[in-house]
C-alpha cells in the first residue's frame, strides 16, 4: 500500500499547543565555551565522552587552515578542548553518527569534497585517525552534497545527498556503494532528503525539505527491493511541511495508545513549527501535529530518551530562536529553556539522563557545549529537590544556598526552577499558554525583588545584590509598591543597597532599555546606565523637617542650603561626583551649585565618608506648593546621577496684621 494513495487510510490530526500541567524541565544547566570551535553535532561514546563536530570559526580562522575538517571533545570536569584534525583537504565536518564500534562516521561537502569520513580516535599510531571516501562520480552526480549520516545496526552507514536527491549506503567492509536516486517525474515529486532513521525490519526512514516546486514530508525506502512510499505536501499532511529535519524511528509508544509493534516516527518542521508524529498504522496510518510555541522556531534536531528516567519527553534544539525545549507527551506541554546567542543544533541524551548539547554560537560568535540534568522533584511543585525546601510536600519556597525566595503567586502558569552553578542564581520558566493569570515570584535578596511571569517568559535570580536577567519577556519586577521595573528580552537589571532608605538601579545588559514606573515618573536606563532611587541626598543634614521659607517679595531663606550626597560601598561621592556638573531644585536643571566643601563628612553616621555641597536657594525655582528638591549631574565617568529629597516651602507674610 503506498501512502500516497489518500483515500485508502483514516487521517487522524491531533493539534495540541501548550497544556498546562507540568513541566519535565526541573533540573541544572551548566554550559561550557568551546572558543573559536563553532560545532553543529554531538555524539557520546560508550565510556561517556562527548565528541563534536566543528563546522563555525570564531572570530575569523579557528584552524589555520579554514578548509580543515576537525572534531573535538571536551573534558567536563576541567573544560579542556582536544582537537583532532583531518590530514586531508577540504573538508568541514556537520552530522555525524556513533557506529556500534564506537567509532564515528561524518559527512563532508565542504568546497568540491563530496565524502563519507570515518573517525576513530583510538587508531594506533600507524593508522591514520580520519579517512575520506569519496562519493563515486560514476554513481552520484558531482556535488552531490551529502548531509544526513546515520549507521544502522549491521554497520552499513546510510547518507542523504542534497544536489543530487537520493539515499545512498556505503558498506565499509567491501567498500561497495548503492544509490537509491528520488523519483524526478510525476506531479507530486519529493524534495531533497535531510536526517536518516531506521525501524526493526531495516527499512529506511528519512525527512524531506520542500524545494518548489518539489514537496516536502516523509519517505521511507525499502533497501531490499529499492521501493519508495512518501508521504507529500498538504495532500497528506494537515499542513503544508516546509522543513522536516531531524527524525526518530520508535516501535513502542510510551504514551496511549499501549504498545504496538508498528513503527511510529516523530520529525520537527523547522519552519512549519509542528512536531509531528506519523504511525504506520496498517490500513490507517495517522498523523499527529503539536504546534510547538515561537520561541521554539526553527527547531532542527530532538531527542528522546524511551529506556530513561523521563520517557514521555521529546527534548528540542532551535537555532535561530537559540533556545532548547522540552515536549511532555502525557500532558501536552511545551516548555522553553533560552540559550541567548547560543544556537544550538545537534542533541543527545547520555545513558544517565543528562541532556548534551552542541552550542553553534553563531550570535555570540564563540561555540560551546551545554548539558542539563533532570533532578528529582519528588513533589511535582516545579521545585527541584536540591532547591526545594520541603521537598517531600507540594510547596512555594527555594533556598539554592545563595539566592532563596517564594512563590507568590502560581496563577495560570506552570513554573520549573533551573539550579545554575553557585552563584549564578536560579532560572524560572513560566509554561507556555494557560490563562491570563500571571505567576509572582519573590527573591528575598538584601534588597527583595518580585517579578511577574506571563506565558513562556524566563528569568534568571541571583541574590547578593539583587540580579534579574530577562531570557524571555518583557518582565515585570517590582522592588517596592511604588516602584516597578519592565525588563526587556535580554536585559539584565541590577539592585544595589545605597543607604538604609535608597537603592541604586542598573542596567547591567548590553541591549534593551529598563523602563521603570517611580511613583508615576517614568525612568528609562539605556544599557551599562544606572540611577539612584531613595535617599541618595539629605537636604539639611541632621536637620527635619527641610522648611524653606518664602518671604513676601519672593525671595527664600535660608540663602543657602546645604546638601549631603551620600556615598555608599559601590559610590564614593567624594571621590566619583563630578561637582561641576551638580544642578539642584524644583525640576533638577537649576544652577544654583555654590560650591561643594572640601573637607569630608560622615553625614549619616554609616562609617563612610560624604560629599557636602552648598546651594543658592534663591536659584533653586521653589515656589510654595512644591514638595521635593531634585538634584541632577553626573559622575566623572559620564554616569548620570539623580536623586530627591522632601523639602516644604513655607510662605511668611509679615505684612498682616497680629
Amino acid at each position: 500500500m503506498k501512502w500516497t494513495k489518500l483515500a485508502f487510510f483514516v487521517l487522524a490530526l491531533f493539534l495540541f499547543y501548550n497544556n498546562s500541567l507540568a513541566s519535565p524541565i526541573v533540573g541544572m544547566l551548566e554550559q561550557w565555551d568551546t572558543g573559536e570551535l563553532g560545532p553543529y553535532d554531538i555524539e557520546l561514546r560508550d565510556d561517556g565522552s562527548i565528541w563534536l563536530t566543528y563546522t563555525e570559526s570564531y572570530p575569523d580562522g579557528g584552524s589555520e587552515n579554514p578548509d580543515i575538517g576537525i572534531v573535538f571533545t571536551i573534558d567536563p570536569e576541567t573544560g579542556t578542548v582536544t582537537r583532532y584534525e583531518a590530514d586531508f583537504t577540504p573538508a568541514r565536518f556537520q552530522t555525524m553518527d556513533r557506529a556500534p564500534d564506537d567509532t564515528f562516521w561524518l559527512t563532508s561537502n565542504h568546497a568540491d569534497r563530496n565524502a563519507i569520513v570515518h573517525f576513530n580516535p583510538d587508531a594506533p599510531e600507524e593508522e591514520a585517525q580520519f579517512t575520506a571516501y569519496d562519493l563515486p562520480g560514476s554513481m552520484f552526480s558531482l556535488p552531490a552534497k551529502p548531509f544526513g549520516v546515520s549507521v544502522d545496526q549491521d554497520g552499513k552507514v546510510w547518507f542523504t545527498t542534497w544536489d543530487d536527491p537520493a539515499i545512498g549506503s556505503f558498506d565499509s567492509a567491501t567498500a561497495s556503494w548503492e544509490r537509491f536516486p528520488m523519483p524526478t517525474t510525476g506531479l507530486r515529486q519529493p524534495g531533497p532528503p535531510a536526517e536518516i532513521d531506521f525501524d526493526l525490519d531495516g527499512n529506511v526512514w528519512f525527512t524531506i525539505k520542500a524545494q518548489m516546486p518539489k514537496l516536502g514530508g516523509l519517505g521511507k525506502l525499502d533497501p531490499a527491493t529499492g521501493d519508495f512510499d512518501f508521504a507529500l505536501g498538504d495532500n497528506f499532511f494537515p499542513m503544508s511541511p516546509a522543513a522536516p529535519h531531524g527524525i526518530k524511528v520508535l516501535h513502542e509508544p510510551h504514551e496511549p495508545p499501549a504498545p504496538t509493534s508498528y513503527p511510529f516516527v516523530w520529525f520537527v518542521d523547522k519552519s512549519a513549527n509542528y512536531l509531528v508524529r506519523f504511525d504506520e498504522v496498517p490500513g490507517s496510518p495517522s498523523i499527529s501535529l503539536h504546534e510547538m510555541p515561537t520561541a521554539l522556531r526553527d527547531s532542527h534536531y530532538f531527542a528522546m530518551d524511551v529506556d530513561g528516567a523521563l520517557p514521555h519527553v521529546v527534548w528540542l534544539t532551535t537555532w535561530g530562536f537559540s533556545a532548547i525545549g522540552s515536549y511532555e507527551l502525557l500532558t501536552d506541554t511545551f516548555t522553553v529553556l533560552s540559550l541567548p546567542d547560543a544556537n544550538p543544533m545537534g542533541i543527545t541524551i547520555a545513558p544517565t539522563g543528562e541532556i548534551w548539547w552542541a552550542e553553534n554560537g553563531f550570535g555570540r560568535r564563540s561555540g560551546g557545549v551545554g548539558r542539563f540534568t533532570p533532578l528529582p522533584d519528588s513533589d511535582a511543585d516545579g521545585i527541584p529537590d536540591p532547591i526545594d525546601t520541603a521537598p517531600a510536600v507540594f510547596s512555594n519556597d527555594y533556598n539554592d544556598g545563595t539566592t532563596l525566595g517564594t512563590i507568590l503567586e502560581r496563577g495560570d502558569r506552570e513554573l520549573s526552577f533551573v539550579e545554575l552553578p553557585n552563584p549564578e542564581g536560579v532560572r524560572i520558566l513560566a509554561s507556555c499558554g494557560g490563562g491570563p493569570d500571571p505567576a509572582r515570584i519573590t527573591a528575598s535578596c538584601a534588597l527583595p525583588v518580585t517579578v511577574e511571569l506571563d506565558a513562556c517568559e524566563e528569568v534568571t535570580l541571583t541574590c547578593g545584590s539583587a540580579n534579574v536577567r530577562v531570557h524571555v519577556g518583557p518582565v515585570e519586577v517590582e522592588l517596592s509598591e511604588d516602584i516597578v521595573a519592565t525588563v526587556p528580552s535580554g536585559t539584565e537589571m541590577t539592585v544595589y543597597e545605597h543607604t538604609e532608605d535608597g537603592f541604586e538601579i542598573e542596567n547591567s545588559g548590553e541591549e534593551g532599555t529598563i523602563t521603570i514606573d517611580y511613583q508615576g515618573e517614568i525612568i528609562e536606563l539605556a544599557p551599562g546606565s544606572s540611577t539612584h532611587i531613595g535617599k541618595l541626598i539629605d537636604i539639611w543634614p541632621h536637620h527635619k523637617p527641610n522648611y524653606i521659607f518664602q518671604l513676601p517679595n519672593g525671595r527664600l531663606v535660608p540663602p543657602f542650603l546645604p546638601i549631603g550626597i551620600l556615598s555608599s560601598e559601590r559610590f564614593n561621592a567624594l571621590r566619583d561626583v563630578d561637582r561641576n556638573s551638580l544642578t539642584f531644585g524644583a525640576t533638577g536643571d537649576e544652577d544654583s551649585l555654590n560650591r561643594c566643601i572640601k573637607a569630608p563628612r560622615d553625614l549619616n553616621h554609616d562609617g563612610i565618608k560624604d560629599l557636602k555641597c552648598v546651594f543658592r536657594t534663591n536659584d533653586t525655582g521653589f515656589d510654595v506648593g512644591d514638595t521635593e528638591g531634585i538634584l541632577r549631574g553626573q559622575t566623572k565617568d559620564g554616569v548620570p546621577i539623580e536623586a530627591r529629597d522632601a523639602v516644604k516651602i513655607i510662605p511668611l507674610d509679615w505684612r498682616k496684621p497680629r
